[in-house]
């Protein structure tokens, strides 16, 4: 599923950034005022930049320790604040967790109708005691797409064969 169709069904940006700036406000009671966010915008193809209410990164301080497995932690982050991020876990899907010099990297990606959203991601930063340092996100609120494919899988390869130039036969999976 592809990002930029998604963002012309957004809600209201105006009314999930004042939601938003709701669950920023807990936030900072939660884990203090010396965060800071960054809001994600959106230039669309004409040029115009969409407020889409939604935060692109949190950074600044830490949180206080956690116990539990990195994923488990930036779990609960994710569902303690969901007025700020205004996604459920059930819409994302781990893909991966690093670690590089005692700091893990926990990383999800958005899913809609158990498909990836391109483009999107959710990835919480923290040290090997559970301490949370920054989030970085791109969630696309609101989907309300069809999934059901346009063309057959035949056209598709056919588009496929001419844009390439391909002269021989080949079976894709």
């Amino acid at each position: 599923v592809f990002a930029q169709e998604t963002v012309s069904n957004f809600p209201n940006s105006s009314v999930i950034k004042e939601k938003a700036l709701v669950g920023w406000t807990e936030f900072q009671n939660k884990y203090g005022t010396d965060w800071k966010i960054r809001w994600h915008d959106y230039t669309d193809p004409t040029g115009a930049t969409i407020d889409t209410g939604l935060p692109h990164s949190i950074y600044g301080s830490l949180t206080k320790p956690t116990a539990g497995k990195p994923e488990e932690v930036a779990e609960s982050l994710i569902s303690e604040n969901k007025d700020l991020f205004k996604i459920d876990l059930s819409e994302l899907k781990h893909i991966e967790t690093t670690e590089r010099k005692s700091i893990f990297y926990v990383k999800y990606t958005q899913i809609y109708k158990n498909l990836p959203i391109e483009k999107s991601r959710f990835l919480v930063h923290m040290t090997n005691k559970g301490e949370i340092q920054s989030i970085d996100s791109r969630i696309y609120p609101g989907i309300k797409l069809s999934i059901v494919p346009k063309i057959t899988k035949e056209e598709a390869l056919k588009i496929v064969k001419n844009d390439l130039e391909v002269t021989s036969s080949f079976d894709a999976a």
